[in-house]
């Protein structure tokens, strides 16, 4: 199954990813060989939870961690996904979240704001981020 096919059956019917088309394909031809496996992906910036449908259906034996600053939606999976509440660049948040880690995969989605992006990079890239796992930026 690529990610693409997620878009169109995984979700609760009303929920759908916000994820460009064009991420998807990119997503698809850098993990596709790592589906199966046991990884471990935080995303920075989950809004209402539709981008945790996408991680928990295509990587089925992932543990996989979310943190955004608003409450936890109401509708994520339970199995397999954690959710933090917190801000991108606390350290606070931060630390909760790498409770959670190392990561193979980290995927900041949150503010957009470069001083911000930078600051939870720092907190992250060199400690918690597993050797040759991917750490992506996405609308910078």
């Amino acid at each position: 199954m690529t990610i693409h096919a997620l878009t169109d059956g995984i979700y609760p019917a009303d929920q759908h990813t916000r994820k460009p088309e064009s991420y998807l394909a990119i997503y698809d031809e850098l993990f596709a060989g790592t589906r199966d496996q046991p990884l471990s992906l935080l995303e920075l910036g989950v809004h209402s939870g539709h981008s945790l449908y996408l991680w928990h259906g295509y990587f089925p034996n992932a543990q996989i961690t979310g943190l955004d600053m608003r409450p936890r939606p109401e509708d994520i999976p339970d199995s397999r996904v954690t959710y933090v509440q917190g801000r991108q660049e606390e350290p606070r948040a931060i630390a909760d979240a790498v409770a959670y880690g190392p990561f193979d995969i980290i995927v900041d989605d949150a503010s957009h704001v470069g001083r911000l992006t930078k600051a939870s990079f720092e907190l992250l890239f060199r400690e918690h981020l597993k050797p040759g796992g991917y750490y992506i930026l996405e609308d910078i």
